[in-house]
């Protein structure tokens, strides 16, 4: 199997910035490899990466490279092993969405890391519950979700069910930087 190497960068694509954050260097194992990107859009924020565990996201947080965001992909599909509470704090994030699949034989996510997500984050969406997430970001930093989950009825071409909320940037701490105005701004 081949895998590409991921080097630190920023790719842009218009006005949206994906920025490949490093590995750590002495890591072997491929989960603590994984790709991790800051995906940007004016005051809008995204954290995705792959099976992280806690060494490399431990190696986030001690390099600063834990960005405060607007949405948060659970590292490692919410198992404990890729459950960082120190990342978490630094990330901030008003939405974690769990790409997890249902009766999954690893049984993620794990109940605390769960109990964690939630007492972080405005909105906690598992995808083996909710069906799939699309998160829609704006350059002010204001969100919109979408849940689509299959239901019996919906199971047919061309039906979903769809549940849709909209949503603004909450407001930093008091004395940190980077509060962001929720109002204004064009769709992505």
């Amino acid at each position: 199997m081949t895998y590409l190497k991921a080097e630190p960068r920023i790719l842009t694509l218009g006005e949206a910035s994906f920025e490949v954050l490093p590995m750590p260097k002495s890591r072997s194992d491929q989960n603590n490899r994984s790709v991790a990107l800051w995906v940007r859009y004016g005051d809008f924020s995204v954290f995705l990466s792959g099976d992280s565990e806690r060494p490399q996201l431990n190696f986030m947080t001690k390099g600063g490279m834990a960005p405060d965001v607007t949405v948060l992909k659970a590292p490692h599909g919410g198992a404990e092993t890729g459950f960082h509470a120190g990342f978490l704090d630094d990330a901030r994030p008003e939405v974690i969405v769990v790409s997890v699949g249902r009766d999954n034989p690893y049984d993620h996510p794990s109940p605390s890391a769960m109990v964690a997500y939630e007492a972080a984050a405005d909105t906690v969406l598992r995808t083996d519950q909710h069906g799939a997430v699309t998160v829609l970001g704006y350059r002010s930093g204001a969100y919109e979700v979408e849940r689509r989950r299959a239901s019996r009825a919906a199971r047919r071409p061309g039906r979903s069910a769809v549940a849709h909320q909209a949503h603004g940037r909450r407001p930093a701490p008091a004395g940190s930087a980077g509060q962001r105005d929720p109002g204004g701004g064009s769709a992505p």
